[in-house]
């Protein structure tokens, strides 16, 4: 977001060259704008003759640049201390080395972490050279407060910000910031905060209104998040298989963890399906990789990447997997509604299926299954037993 704020700041003084720009208003973020490989993007910028500039980057989000003459004032700094802080026991170098944060070098902008309260936290930062860097710094400082203060739901993204007021030129590279964060409502779902960025002594910007949507963390996705390598978001069940069941309340929260799992070329399938498949499958896959991950590790490998194992189907539709492994791994994949399975096995194709317990037509039995399938039933569970006879024949 922050790189979107850098361009909206660009934009309206290419614009209108002769006023300079000091704030930016109402910037609404719609969705992410993924840059790998790079996309083309159209920008429009539209004045209102006095001193506004609109800009609309597609269909990724919108703001209103404010024009003056000069930078105002900057006001006098907060000064007021967080009620009933207490010090941070980590360094800010962990936060990046422990991936509290996932941006890579050029954004490791956490220079210190000083005190944390249940009201806000205070840090300093470093002006790095990438675009949108301090700014995103500021905005980490918020995240971590998240991550620190909440047990679930402990990853947020920001897509609203009512205000930022800028007091001076941004400041050159290596130059340091202290920066405050006042949390205004931490809910279930978004945390607001007010943000206070000061260089030497002089407020260089003040943030209102800075909304990060909380996403769907728990004691599984989280440290799947995190260190992808080493964990997965799938259970082993009893019988050596995979249940990935569909743990994401919104699609926000879900391509994020497709974005962990998918390759380019996964995702590309991802997105041909319709929406009413693509929860099922991507179950399925989710399934399929840890399946393979987990016989890996079972089998002394060490940190494997889910979008290290390639998932795929063969021109009949049978379920393929390739990795860096020379094991002849086989794999059977099966979804329904929000639940997916998976299954692997060496050497030999195994099979699974997964159905969902419920009546069927009375002349069911006697067309899906012979008399010796049909004498297998327990009678005091024929739903259930029609389900399970159901599956196995699939499988």
């Amino acid at each position: 977001m922050t790189m979107q704020l850098d361009r909206m700041l660009r934009e309206a003084q290419a614009l209108v060259p002769e006023l300079t720009p000091v704030a930016i208003e109402s910037v609404r973020a719609f969705r992410w704008c993924a840059v790998a490989p790079p996309v083309e993007v159209e920008i429009r910028s539209t004045f209102d003759g006095i001193d506004q500039v609109h800009v609309r980057i597609g269909d990724y989000a919108v703001g209103t640049v404010r024009l003056a003459a000069t930078y105002p004032s900057a006001p006098p700094p907060t000064g007021q201390a967080l009620a009933d802080a207490e010090p941070l026991p980590i360094d800010a170098a962990d936060v990046y080395r422990d991936r509290w944060m996932f941006h890579g070098p050029a954004y490791h902008g956490l220079a210190r972490l000083d005190e944390v309260s249940a009201s806000g936290i205070t840090g300093l930062l470093k002006t790095r050279e990438a675009t949108g860097a301090l700014l995103d710094n500021a905005g980490q400082l918020m995240g971590f407060w998240i991550m620190w203060r909440k047990e679930r739901d402990r990853l947020a993204f920001p897509t609203r910000i009512d205000r930022l007021a800028f007091y001076g030129p941004h400041p050159a590279p290596g130059e340091h910031l202290e920066c405050r964060v006042d949390i205004r409502e931490a809910g279930d779902i978004e945390v607001t905060a007010d943000i206070e960025l000061v260089h030497n002594g002089t407020v260089w910007c003040t943030i209102e209104g800075w909304v990060g949507r909380r996403f769907d963390t728990d004691d599984v996705i989280w440290p799947t998040l995190v260190y992808p390598e080493k964990n997965g978001v799938s259970e082993r069940q009893q019988g050596g298989y995979e249940l990935c069941p569909d743990r994401w309340n919104t699609a926000a929260a879900r391509e994020l963890i497709a974005r962990r799992y998918l390759s380019a070329t996964e995702r590309e399938a991802w997105d041909a399906r319709g929406p009413r498949s693509r929860r099922g499958w991507l179950m399925g896959r989710l399934a399929a990789k840890d399946a393979v991950r987990r016989w890996l590790w079972d089998h002394g490998d060490g940190d494997r990447f889910p979008v290290e194992i390639a998932a795929r189907n063969d021109p009949e539709g049978k379920p393929l997997v390739d990795g860096p492994f020379d094991t002849d791994l086989r794999v059977s994949i099966a979804h329904k509604n929000e639940v997916g399975v998976a299954i692997v096995a060496e050497g030999e194709t195994p099979g699974i299926d997964i159905e969902t317990i419920e009546p069927r037509p009375e002349e069911f039995s006697s067309l899906a299954f012979s008399a010796s399938e049909q004498a297998l039933a327990h009678g005091d569970a024929p739903v259930e037993w029609q389900t399970r006879l159901s599956a196995a024949q699939d499988a």
